[in-house]
């Protein structure tokens, strides 16, 4: 078919294309390059240059896509005189030669055709004769192939125009007619055509050598044409005599035909290409003949950057510059290939991550790169020569990574100055491949096999799923190249030929519509491709701007607003003293206590899919070792899918126990949704089923206070029958829960308040059989009362959830050694939920004052961690949405108030801005910097704003908060 160039709104589409495209790749490096969620540095800049390099191959791809041209055919003003030369290499197959030389002598336009035989071989030279074909021998080899057309250019050729074909193409009859004419501008060098292919039916290898070629011979050397750097391709490139003698003929090496488009740049000849398909030959149809021909071309490209570019640089036009410059990176591919599939070999041996962000994030951002590519690369298809030639290109990709260590050969011999033999290229398919070629790809792809299985039995994150896809995704590659190496397409013959007759019919009435389909999805995907962009921009921008809409401004509490509560709570008040709910008759089942135990509430990711914590290995043996060096022995951690693996196993190898807990939601109800509620029960007893042979586990755990926080959500009418449903559903989940381990303790959550004996004395009236309640203590008001109850009424507790300022509070009451679990190890740091109450901070320093209570409550050597007093320095203007203000830090030292930029000191710090709901719970963080002063805009709403100084002092850290206005005194 013929190409058309592109009209102006085909025009505007590519480059409104390229240029949004452009967009999404810098706005997903704006991103992603955080300093914030870096994990492991050197995996890190590893895949971020791997990154830019793949980035810059995209960018070039497009550059070669932004001025699509077809030269206007000029008016032939004059005939010219045609040398057509072709070559003959011993060993090369007779009937191939020959059928080119019959095809060059059918050509319409009067020419000379030369046979350069580098054989001398009888048998050519008598066929030479029968075909009028003019035959050429030499005595050396000098040049190899440049070298041989050279000698016959020299000795015989007289033509002023001189066309060079492959020994394997065979040209149409009219292969002239469209080129000649552009030889009547006198400044044009030479005219390169397309070059197709005629075997791509006859191997994996076949095809995918000629699809690395459609888009290159199609809208790229179109561009070519338009900035006047269009390649001189060793086969149908057709030469001004004129032009070849004043750079001395075809310029030598392994990559001859670009050393001479060089040249005659340098010269100032201009080229033009012409889209068009006017000869057939040979692609290389083995791994063999696939990996010497790229070797050959590697190195010789290379090559002519180190050696050529530099001396010819001054002499190229800006174009040139950049195309002869950069082309030649395609053949360091190699070295970012082998990154690549190391990346995630390491990663899962490893137990580390390059990148610690949020999945769905990264799903946002890297979504409107993929789909941009998508779109250019099958919109400008419209200008590949053939239908044939559209479509994804899998099977050339496959072939083209398979290439890495033949590329990375190619440059190891460029730097070491090691020259690669001239051979032409097999394309008879007898150049068969040996296992040893594989070698390099058999072993990647076993090294990633290994890998999946080993990271994922030591590290089971989120993450490492990740990581595994895409090191399954490399092996996939990597042992496809055995199919490579032995696929041929044959035919049926070893069975019935009717039976073969059929088989061969389905299959290929099952191609034939795979084939239709796939090329309308093509074809549909070019004719939509602007509005599917501007629709994609749209969306991927409204989804970033609404996930940092959610990360602040949009974030919403967790906390429902129930029903108002009727009843009056006064009524209680008495309950502590009343223990008529206990029956002396019912003997009370012997509990087992847990003893001794300096436990943690473990809450990070908890929600794995907002949490800004992955639990990978090397977090978790961090946490883990850092818990033994203060002597915390156990855990409390929350059933969770995800990390329990890894939680489960790695604490086990830290010798940490583990209390494991189930979250029982507070706001189902028991007696319209009993179906729901029994879900619940079914996936506890399956995971304490599975979990039960886990050794470290010392305790079940029954989350979350159900009973009290009812009142949240029913009228005291309908609360009192939601107990009663919720019991005997407690009640029917605990036996079974005994059924299956009767060994371990069993404990359910109540929180402290004026309703907990009440709670209890239902509890033990419906015989619900509860070895230890786990007390959770957001408010001690009611503690000694407490204490006074359990002790009297035989009941069995641990603190479960307490605050490390109110460890001093229980100190009487722990004299039996009660066990007990700090509020929580590390400040939570969620998508919608942050928190201050960790002992650790969200970047693994100690919280000076949490550490401090639960440091002084253990040990008998008190700890007292000095920090300076810090205040800051407000803006003494009013505040408005949007103002830019600026705040200081100072500290106090020396009898006087010093700021840190002007007085230097060992203090370092941290801003943030921290967005609180309506009841003052913090939502949201957003860092502001680590300078001793911050500026920035104030928000909206900033009275539910607080800034957020953190102060560093070694391994301690303190954080403090404070309002953004000067507060108004009377």
């Amino acid at each position: 078919m013929d190409v058309k160039a592109p009209n102006k709104l085909q025009l505007f589409t590519i480059r409104f294309l390229i240029i949004v495209g452009v967009i999404t790749i810098l706005n997903f490096f704006y991103w992603f390059l955080d300093s914030e969620l870096i994990d492991n540095r050197y995996l890190y800049w590893a895949l971020i240059v791997s990154m830019i390099y793949s980035y810059c191959r995209i960018f070039y791809e497009w550059y070669h896509y932004w001025s699509i041209s077809v030269p206007k055919t000029p008016e032939k003003i004059k005939d010219f005189k045609v040398d057509i030369l072709t070559t003959y290499f011993p060993g090369e197959p007779y009937e191939m030669t020959l059928k080119t030389l019959e095809a060059i002598q059918n050509i319409t336009y009067p020419h000379t055709t030369y046979l350069c035989d580098e054989a001398n071989d009888p048998f050519m030279i008598e066929k030479c004769k029968e075909l009028g074909v003019i035959h050429v021998t030499r005595d050396n080899r000098i040049d190899a192939k440049a070298g041989n057309i050279n000698n016959a250019l020299r000795t015989k050729a007289t033509g002023e125009i001189c066309v060079i074909l492959d020994p394997d193409h065979i040209p149409q009859p009219d292969f002239l007619d469209p080129i000649i004419p552009y030889f009547s501008d006198p400044e044009i060098g030479f005219v390169q055509v397309v070059q197709a292919y005629y075997n791509l039916g006859e191997s994996f290898v076949a095809k995918g050598s000629a699809q690395q070629t459609f888009q290159f011979y199609g809208p790229m050397m179109m561009t070519m044409n338009t900035y006047g750097t269009v390649n001189a391709i060793g086969a149908n490139c057709t030469f001004r005599r004129e032009a070849l003698d004043s750079i001395g003929g075809h310029a030598p090496g392994l990559s001859e035909d670009m050393h001479t488009a060089m040249q005659l740049f340098a010269k100032g000849w201009k080229s033009v290409y012409v889209p068009k398909i006017l000869a057939r030959g040979l692609v290389p149809s083995t791994l063999t003949a696939y990996y010497k021909q790229q070797l050959k071309w590697s190195r010789g490209t290379l090559e002519l950057l180190v050696s050529v570019f530099p001396k010819l640089f001054m002499k190229f036009n800006w174009r040139q510059k950049i195309h002869f410059g950069l082309i030649p990176m395609h053949y360091l591919a190699g070295i970012f290939y082998l990154i690549n599939f190391l990346i995630p070999i390491v990663s899962l041996f490893g137990a580390t991550t390059p990148w610690k962000g949020n999945v769905l994030f990264f799903s946002i951002i890297i979504f409107p790169v993929i789909s941009s590519i998508f779109l250019v690369r099958h919109y400008v298809q419209r200008w590949v020569m053939e239908e044939e030639e559209r479509g994804f290109h899998i099977v050339g990709g496959l072939l083209l990574i398979s290439t890495w260590w033949v590329y990375i050969i190619g440059l190891f011999y460029t730097l070491i100055r090691k020259k690669v033999l001239y051979l032409p290229t097999p394309k008879d398919g007898s150049d068969k491949s040996s296992w040893k070629i594989i070698a390099p790809n058999v072993v990647i792809g076993c090294l990633s096999i290994m890998a999946i299985i080993y990271g994922l039995s030591i590290d089971w994150t989120p993450f490492t799923f990740v990581m595994s896809g895409f090191a399954f995704i490399n092996a996939f590659s990597m042992f496809f190249t055995i199919y490579f190496s032995f696929h041929t397409y044959k035919k049926l013959s070893v069975v019935d030929k009717d039976f073969r007759t059929r088989v061969s019919t389905l299959i290929y009435a099952l191609k034939v519509r795979f084939w239709h389909f796939r090329h309308g999805v093509y074809q549909y995907a070019r004719k939509v491709a602007l509005p599917s962009i501007v629709l994609i921009l749209g969306l991927s921008g409204y989804l970033l701007n609404q996930y940092n809409y959610m990360q602040w401004e949009g974030v919403k509490p967790r906390i429902l607003k129930g029903k108002k509560v009727v009843y009056n709570n006064a009524l209680l008040h008495n309950a502590f003293n009343d223990s008529s709910a206990i029956n002396s008759n019912i003997e009370i089942a012997q509990k087992k206590y847990l003893n001794d135990v300096v436990g943690v509430n473990f809450k990070k990711g908890k929600n794995w899919f907002k949490d800004n914590y992955v639990l990978t290995r090397r977090v978790l043996e961090m946490d883990f070792d850092k818990m033994k060096s203060i002597n915390i022995n156990t855990i409390r951690y929350q059933s969770n899918n995800v990390y329990d693996q890894n939680v489960i196993s790695i604490s086990k190898e830290k010798e940490i126990n583990v209390i494991y807990s189930f979250w029982i939601p507070s706001d189902i109800n028991f007696v319209e949704d009993q179906e729901k509620a029994n879900q619940i029960s079914r996936n506890i007893l399956k995971k304490v089923y599975s979990m039960s042979a886990k050794k470290n586990i010392i305790g079940w755990n029954l989350e979350n206070d159900v009973w009290s926080n009812m009142r949240k959500y029913y009228s005291r009418g309908d609360l009192i029958k939601q107990r009663i449903y919720f019991i005997n559903w407690l009640r029917r989940l605990v036996d079974d829960i005994k059924k299956i381990d009767s060994n371990r303790p069993l404990i359910l959550d109540v929180e402290l308040n004026s309703e907990s004996p009440y709670y209890i004395n239902d509890l033990n009236k419906d015989k619900v059989n509860i070895d230890v309640f786990g007390l959770l203590v957001f408010n001690s008001t009611y503690l000694k009362e407490f204490s006074e109850y359990a002790s009297q009424n035989n009941i069995s507790f641990i603190f479960n959830d307490i605050a490390p300022e109110n460890l001093t509070l229980i100190d009487p009451i722990l004299k039996n050694g009660k066990s007990v679990f700090i509020r929580n190890w590390q400040d939570e740091y969620e998508n919608d939920k942050i928190s201050f109450d960790g002992l650790i901070n969200r970047h693994g320093k100690f919280n000076a004052d949490n550490y401090a209570h639960f440091n002084n409550y253990y040990n008998q050597e008190k700890l007292n961690i000095e920090f300076p007093l810090i205040k800051i320095v407000k803006p003494a203007v009013p505040l408005y949405e949007g103002r830019m203000v600026l705040y200081k830090a100072v500290y106090f030292e020396d009898n006087q108030w010093k700021y840190p930029e002007l007085d230097p000191t060992e203090l370092s710090f941290e801003w943030n801005l921290i967005k609180l709901d309506d009841y003052g719970y913090p939502l949201a963080l957003k860092p502001l910097g680590k300078m001793p002063i911050t500026r920035f805009h104030i928000p909206k709403n900033y009275e539910n704003h607080r800034l957020n100084l953190v102060i560093k002092k070694g391994d301690f850290v303190q954080s403090k908060m404070y309002k953004l206005n000067i507060p108004l005194e009377n």
